[in-house]
């Protein structure tokens, strides 16, 4: 009987909502539960469905649910709600599934991010960026702004929330040295950024960032750098000209001379060293030249020099210091010579002194009062020479001194004192007046003498 009872009430609802235009507008959930075998349609299979359990009690979760009002039993208000929506087609519910990239991902200012749904969904909004929805897909194009990003999308169906950090971009500012100067192969090139750069490569060197800062450093090779550096948000070059290295070009004494100890040595280079140091003496660079000055310890000497793009090494022998002042070896007199013959002397017209090395100086001959006699001198090689001037001859019975100063090449000195005496020329008996008033006569004779004397003498 109750089979037969349903169909006609169910064609009776039908005509009633036809016939009397009950029909009335519902809202998203009214039109899915009335859609009971949520097929997206509603029609004579749902009435059929909740005719099928009329005035059953019917729990909430029950699925499919006929109670469509939802007052915990199916009766005439749930056919009449359901006729009244008759023909009306259901959406599915919009779900999210996806993001990409994935929530806390790291994204530049102008990324896209793109959302995947169930199904698709309506009235999309976002907190940010531009939405643009293609079927189950929302895309959200920036630009973003630096920092952290909480974006929130809100649709008919519900709301969803995505953290993202969106990354600074890095502007070049500044490059040290600047673009153009010159270089030396060991340089460092320093790049300053507005904010710290990413995924740096430098077309030369090794880079290395530090925060806002990229460093380069070489060795380059010499000659014209053009230096590339690429980073995420851009590219830049600079140009530069590398030197090639300084370059030792000789020293003054060579390598393998004999020096002494207070010597100088003095290296010539291309261009101007720098960071010079030697290993023994003291280094004074001046333009290209650098003089290194003593002492140094005598013996083999293995002198090291540095400079900022290399090192070389000098071998020398240093001789050990004189300290002997020249000595007088010989000579034509000596010191205390007595009874020299004066017209010897003078026939030769000339004095030598000998020495046992070279020397420099002067020499004189000058009587023991310090009247110079008039002679000429010189110090040539081991000699000290002096010369007879015409009308000087050298007088009998006279003392003389030869005076002077020589040094040899250490500066180590000698002062000449040479007193010798002429011999007499006094003919007869020699005699000595042993007081002032020529009272005593000692005579140098031993035979027998005649003396006479006179009034006056």
């Amino acid at each position: 009987m109750k089979k037969i009872i349903c169909p006609f009430l169910i064609l009776g609802l039908t005509l009633l909502c036809l016939t009397t235009g009950h029909a009335q507008e519902a809202n998203l959930d009214t039109l899915r539960a009335a859609d009971v075998n949520a097929d997206g349609t509603i029609n004579i299979l749902d009435l059929t469905f909740i005719a099928s359990h009329f005035g059953k009690a019917v729990a909430a979760d029950q699925m499919p649910n006929p109670d469509v009002t939802g007052d915990g039993i199916v009766n005439i208000l749930d056919l009449v709600l359901v006729a009244g929506q008759m023909g009306k087609t259901v959406r599915s519910p919009a779900a999210f599934v996806s993001a990409n990239p994935v929530a806390k991902s790291q994204l530049e200012i102008n990324d896209t991010i793109t959302l995947t749904f169930d199904n698709m969904p309506e009235d999309v909004r976002v907190s940010t960026g531009i939405a643009t929805i293609a079927n189950k897909t929302v895309t959200i194009a920036g630009p973003f702004d630096p920092g952290a990003l909480a974006l929130t999308i809100t649709w008919l169906d519900g709301t969803q929330t995505l953290n993202y950090n969106i990354r600074q971009p890095a502007t070049f500012v500044k490059s040290r040295p600047v673009d153009g100067a010159n270089l030396d192969m060991d340089d460092t090139i320093t790049l300053t950024f507005d904010n710290p750069p990413e995924g740096v490569e430098a077309s030369t060197g090794v880079a290395t960032v530090d925060g806002k800062a990229v460093k380069i450093t070489g060795p380059f090779e010499p000659g014209d750098l053009t230096l590339t550096i690429t980073w995420l948000d851009g590219t830049q070059t600079v140009t530069y000209t590398v030197r090639p290295p300084v370059a030792l070009v000789r020293a003054r004494p060579a390598a393998g001379a004999t020096l002494d100890a207070d010597d100088t040595i003095t290296l010539t280079f291309d261009r101007r060293p720098e960071d010079v140091t030697v290993s023994s003496g003291d280094a004074e660079t001046t333009g290209r030249f650098v003089d290194i000055t003593g002492p140094f310890d005598p013996g083999p000497l293995a002198l090291t020099i540095t400079w900022k793009d290399g090192s070389q090494t000098l071998t020398y022998t240093v001789r050990t210091p004189d300290t002997d002042a020249p000595r007088i070896t010989g000579g034509t007199v000596s010191d205390g010579d007595k009874d020299i013959k004066s017209d010897v002397i003078n026939t030769r017209a000339r004095i030598e002194i000998d020495f046992n090395e070279e020397v420099t100086g002067n020499i004189a001959l000058q009587t023991t009062g310090g009247v110079d006699v008039g002679w000429l001198g010189e110090v040539d090689g081991k000699k000290g020479i002096l010369e007879l001037v015409k009308g000087k001859e050298l007088d009998s019975g006279t003392n003389y001194v030869i005076t002077g100063k020589v040094s040899d090449a250490a500066g180590n000195a000698t002062d000449l004192d040479i007193t010798f005496t002429t011999e007499s020329r006094t003919s007869g008996i020699p005699f000595t007046v042993t007081d002032a008033t020529f009272a005593t006569l000692v005579l140098g004779s031993e035979v027998p003498v005649v003396l006479e004397f006179w009034k006056d003498g």
